[in-house]
């Protein structure tokens, strides 16, 4: 803890000891978040367990993120920090004023909206955008994300197959993916995966290229060492890390990511579901039925209250 400097350093550091040895936060997570408040605890004059519910939102504005989860995470340490010192008598009023700050208020009232801003993308933005890409395996990437083939440390994306692509009708495409999932997929993105799939070199900017291997013939993304014996965990941090490189190069915009491309998807399927039902995206998303399809295909929806209040400016019948 040494390089980490706290206000009321002593009581923080007890704190910190105690919960490494009865709960699963780990202590540089802890450390961190103490050490960002201390310039904070400093301008008020006062530590954070005797902070206002009024100053505790405003250092979650202060922090200018656009994550709900991460200040919902650092409330949570301020609530039970908080406790802490009332059981130890360091509480000026005795009051735990973070119990005060709800989810909702971080959603309504200290996450960054206009950074959000750059973080949404619609179809015809990435569609449009892909274009950049001469290389078909980096168009599919993109777009697979978006439409919610993933997996954990992306090994749906590292096992699938272009076999795993199945016709149901003109135009109706669905995938299978390694992980037991079947779902709809769109003509263009199963158009992709076969281009991918013939790949037998792939081309940089610069010119360079290299060929590349994939455990079937069939594979969609290869790699130029995968005819080796690589983890695919290991491979799977090389997918996060070329999406990064491709976000950035397709320069939509400012902030958007791979978490961001999902819900952008997520959100262009309440959309298109509610399109259908003749009812509003908002509604949609408290649509059992739909709300469940989603959840299936994303794997991971924020629950519909936090959904619609982070994203409520994309699922308003006036939305960008």
């Amino acid at each position: 803890m040494a390089q980490y400097v706290f206000y009321n350093e002593e009581i923080k550091k007890d704190y910190i000891r105690q919960k490494k040895a009865t709960t699963i936060y780990a202590p540089n997570y802890m450390e961190n978040i103490f050490s960002k408040a201390t310039t904070y605890e400093e301008m008020l004059g006062k530590d954070i367990c005797n902070w206002t519910v009024a100053e505790g939102i405003d250092y979650f504005k202060y922090l200018n993120v656009v994550a709900d989860s991460t200040l919902i995470g650092i409330n949570k340490i301020f609530r039970s920090y908080t406790q802490y010192c009332i059981e130890r008598g360091m509480s000026v009023d005795n009051q735990n004023h973070f119990l005060e700050i709800t989810r909702e208020t971080i959603v309504n009232e200290c996450v960054n909206r206009t950074m959000l801003d750059g973080m949404i993308i619609t179809r015809e933005d990435i569609e449009q955008g892909i274009t950049i890409f001469t290389e078909p395996s980096d168009k599919f990437l993109i777009l697979c994300i978006f439409e919610g083939i993933a997996g954990k440390d992306y090994q749906e994306i590292l096992n699938l197959r272009y076999s795993d692509f199945e016709k149901i009708s003109e135009n109706e495409y669905v995938v299978h993916t390694c992980s037991g999932r079947t779902f709809p997929v769109s003509p263009l993105l199963v158009f992709y995966a076969e281009q991918s799939s013939r790949q037998t070199t792939y081309t940089m900017d610069s010119g360079r290229y290299w060929e590349v291997y994939g455990e079937h013939l069939d594979t969609v993304i290869k790699f130029k060492d995968t005819g080796r014996d690589v983890q695919k965990k290991y491979i799977g941090r090389r997918i996060y890390q070329r999406l990064f490189k491709l976000i950035k190069k397709m320069d939509l915009t400012k902030n958007l990511t791979a978490k961001y491309l999902a819900n952008s998807g997520q959100i262009d399927m309440f959309q298109r579901e509610a399109a259908k039902k003749k009812i509003t995206p908002i509604e949609a998303v408290f649509d059992n039925e739909i709300y469940d399809r989603v959840s299936y295909i994303y794997t991971r929806v924020n629950s519909r209250k936090a959904f619609v209040n982070k994203f409520r400016d994309y699922l308003e019948p006036s939305a960008k």
